[in-house]
């Protein structure tokens, strides 16, 4: 643990690379993607954009999400 952890208490390590999605905060725009990627599962279309050099979060967080609930099943 580092010596943030130790000093202010936390659980987890504040400044990692791998954050385990149910970790993240669930922002609408987040939980739409998810919507939208089990409408494809179920047979629809689906488009990915975004501009040049932005983080797939919700991308990477749906996608973790489809292979738990892959898994589960």
């Amino acid at each position: 643990m580092s010596i943030y952890c130790n000093y202010f208490g936390f659980k987890y390590e504040p400044f990692t690379a791998e954050i385990s999605s149910k970790n993240l905060l669930k922002l609408p725009s987040m939980v739409a993607v998810k919507e939208r990627f089990d409408y494809v599962m179920n047979g629809g279309v689906f488009l990915i954009t975004s501009e040049v050099g932005s983080e797939p979060t919700q991308i990477w967080w749906t996608r973790e999400y489809m292979i738990k609930g892959v898994n589960k099943g």
